[in-house]
């Protein structure tokens, strides 16, 4: 009887031995404990891993050299604080359903190559703070519904800092992501055997989100912000709704210049990108030296009061220098709204294919460069100021262009140009080319029942420039000032003319028409004044000729 109590005390003292000593496991790991560190060994690489429960009573998180080989199951709630866990290639920390995972004060990371990072599933929780995790692969991910509470951590190096994806997330809750940074400073490490992603340089992305009904990541009315730095992108949003307050992305990775890419994993470049989206809301969020702040297809969003930097030209072809861009989103809720565009854009927003018959499009009260719209309807451009580059509507129907400022600068780029499309209302605008400048306030190319009214179109070598045939134009009531030509009808005709109230002050040649035969024109054009006797200053209705 003594013999076997004496064989099984052995057993046990060579079982801790085991668990707890670096020199068993020494030649599988490839994790090492500095020397005089008390080494403490997690081995879950037996089929379905070790439960946190069987652990618990011998770790101690704080003094231990903990060494994480496998995967650690999260089956009581448990917390784990003051910790350093240095991380197998392929390890794994995965949080069981109905249970609760707290870390404080803890960095994870791993040593020669990545690791898989910690999983959320159904029904669990994950409370983060004041902790870093670095080398994961995905260094949260959330697979089901569960509650997620992040707050002042630094996410470092890592393919993906927080990454909800699988057909059964619905729904993430818990209080907004807050106060946390997402930073590539380095190549990332080398990919575990059997990953899926293989080998990267750089993060994909600080946040990737597919198929989440609400994610919020940081508070409105805060200076607390969310930091990334250095990614290829910022945050993706796909088939998912987000609201994203004081989010500052800067210094953006760009692999790939094609940007209308439907391909999430082949993004780069983007602060905020979104795809086929519920609706992506960002608030209050600033960038720099990137190459583009928002990508839209097929998404609703909301993008107000953010000041969007470029303090750096960036580094591309045709894939960058883009504040806004905007593809392929019909029936979508568009506003972009009290925004700054300040620095190195090509242009600050660019959109292609927009419909919003039965939505909302709308570009309010915004300070930027230049706009381009191509084959898009129903929109709002009004209040938008500090516009030093043209805004160019191309085949574009029932837009309010008005109350815009398109201030005086040296370049030799036309203001505003409506070419193809019809139904538009450009009004109340004020357009300052520069007398020196070879540059057109406003031209109209092709374009059928145009409203132009109660503009001012200032110092330019040509107010109005009609190119083309253009049909049922409403040219009334706007001022032509200190323009070398006023108005210009060149190689094609205007349709009828309701020509009424316009003023011509202190040019050169007022009401010049040009063409190989401009009085041919001006008879087969329909458009009613004498180009040579324009109404006096004030008149409302000038004579009929």
């Amino acid at each position: 009887m003594k013999m076997k109590k004496k064989i099984l005390f052995y057993l046990v003292l060579t079982g801790i031995f085991i668990l707890n000593s670096n020199t068993y496991l020494n030649a599988q790991l490839e994790c090492d404990c500095s020397p005089n560190s008390d080494p403490y060994i997690i081995d879950g690489t037996m089929q379905g891993g070790v439960n946190i429960s069987t652990i618990l009573p011998t770790i101690d998180w704080e003094v231990n050299c903990i060494i994480l080989s496998g995967q650690l199951n999260i089956d009581v709630t448990a917390e784990i604080e003051f910790a350093e866990i240095l991380c197998e290639p392929g390890s794994s920390i995965k949080i069981l359903s109905d249970n609760k995972l707290t870390v404080k004060d803890s960095y994870f990371h791993g040593c020669t190559k990545m690791w898989k990072g910690i999983e959320l599933h159904d029904a669990t929780k994950l409370n983060i703070s004041g902790s870093t995790i670095e080398d994961a692969e995905y260094a949260i991910r959330l697979f089901d519904e569960c509650t997620l509470n992040s707050t002042n951590n630094y996410f470092m190096n890592n393919y993906i800092g927080i990454y909800a994806a699988g057909e059964s997330t619905t729904y993430v809750l818990g209080p907004a992501l807050n106060d946390c940074d997402f930073i590539t400073n380095r190549y990332l490490k080398q990919s575990y055997d059997g990953s899926n992603v293989g080998y990267q340089l750089y993060s994909l992305a600080g946040i990737f989100l597919v198929n989440v009904i609400n994610f919020n990541i940081g508070y409105p009315n805060t200076s607390d912000e969310n930091v990334f730095r250095g990614l290829r992108n910022g945050i993706i949003n796909v088939n998912s709704g987000v609201s994203i307050y004081n989010a500052n992305v800067t210094e953006t990775k760009l692999l790939f210049n094609n940007i209308d890419s439907s391909n999430p994993n082949k993004i780069s470049g983007v602060a905020f990108y979104s795809l086929n989206n519920l609706f992506t809301n960002i608030y209050n969020s600033t960038t720099d030296k990137i190459q583009v702040a928002v990508c839209a297809i097929n998404s609703n969003i909301e993008v107000i009061g953010n000041p969007f930097i470029n303090s750096v030209d960036p580094d591309w072809d045709d894939g960058g220098g883009y504040g806004i861009y905007l593809f392929d989103c019909w029936q979508k809720n568009i506003e972009i709204k009290d925004n700054q565009f300040t620095g190195y854009w090509r242009t600050a927003i660019w959109a292609n294919d927009i419909n919003s018959t039965a939505s909302k499009f709308e570009v309010i009260n915004n300070k930027m460069n230049s706009m381009l719209f191509y084959d898009c309807d129903y929109a709002s451009i009004k209040d938008n100021y500090d516009i030093y580059g043209t805004c160019y509507l191309q085949n574009v129907d029932n837009f309010d262009i008005s109350y815009n400022l398109f201030p005086n600068d040296t370049s030799s780029g036309n203001k505003a140009r409506i070419i193809g499309g019809g139904d538009n209302t450009f009004s109340y605008n004020e357009l300052y080319s520069g007398l020196w400048c070879e540059a057109i306030d406003l031209e109209v190319a092709g374009s059928d029942g145009n409203i132009i009214e109660c503009n001012q179109f200032n110092r330019s070598v040509i107010g109005v420039y009609f190119l083309g045939t253009n049909f049922w134009t409403d040219f009334k009531s706007n001022s032509l000032n200190d323009c070398y030509k006023s108005i210009v009808i060149h190689e094609g005709e205007i349709g009828y003319q309701r020509y009424k109230g316009n003023v011509f002050k202190n040019a050169d040649n007022v009401g010049v028409i040009e063409g190989n035969n401009p009085y041919s024109i001006v008879d087969h054009s329909k458009f009613y004044f004498n180009p040579l006797d324009p109404p006096f200053e004030g008149v409302l209705e000038p004579p009929s000729y």
